[in-house]
């Protein structure tokens, strides 16, 4: 296991990549989003706290083999999760600090955070999620190649979620759970095998930044969106 592989994110998360949200009963939530492998333990850093200050976890992640809060030297605390065994997906869990107290009455500086935890199972995993849309299809008893046009433009999604959105002129065709099934090297290539809980399954593979997939005896070529 690649041990504290997203250590300390503190600095880099807490203030680039919480979002304040509007709303009167969050105006003090902060939103942390973190995407690490699921062999990985991601440990974030909250700081330094005095006697009278800390930590309140208001729910756990429903996915962790390891959750706890760790009590550095000089009191820094620090959240440290490990994915349970075999879980890829959106893992989350929320918390209060508290700082400010005097040590006789309550803490003045209060925030509550919102930890999003997206599990991936390795960087293929990592690339493949996000929206890609169709640019060419080559192959077929012809061996030649089409291109989308004006009205046959379609568009795949992958989700942290696991799930798989496919989109035939902005219309959805296909909402389905998928799952990694293997990974093997043709060539130079790494090709995966995915599987959907229709039954179906196909191969994809990564050339430059392009995704491409296999549909039966051609190939399909998609461009990323996002």
């Amino acid at each position: 296991m690649r041990s504290l592989a997203a250590v300390f994110l503190t600095c880099f998360i807490l203030f680039c990549s919480c979002e304040k949200e509007g709303s009167p009963e969050s105006i003090l939530r902060a939103r942390i989003d973190t995407t690490l492998l699921s062999t990985e333990t991601l440990a974030i850093s909250f700081g330094y706290f005095g006697d009278e200050e800390g930590i309140t976890i208001l729910y756990p992640p429903h996915h962790a083999k390891t959750f706890e809060l760790l009590n550095e030297m000089w009191e820094e605390r620090i959240l440290q999760y490990i994915p349970a065994e075999g879980f890829l997906g959106i893992d989350s869990t929320a918390l209060v600090t508290m700082r400010g107290s005097d040590g006789a009455g309550p803490s003045t500086d209060v925030d509550t955070f919102r930890i999003m935890i997206n599990v991936v199972k390795d960087e293929f995993h990592r690339k493949l999620i996000g929206r890609w849309n169709w640019i060419w299809s080559c192959g077929g008893f012809t061996g030649g190649c089409w291109y989308p046009g004006p009205d046959n433009h379609e568009e795949i999604e992958f989700r942290y979620d696991m799930r798989y959105i496919e989109k035939y002129n902005d219309s959805v065709v296909r909402d389905l759970s998928y799952f990694l099934i293997d990974t093997f090297m043709n060539g130079q290539s790494l090709v995966y095998e995915i599987g959907f809980e229709n039954g179906y399954d196909t191969y994809y593979r990564f050339v430059d930044d392009e995704l491409n997939v296999q549909g039966g005896d051609f190939w399909k070529g998609y461009e990323r969106m996002e």
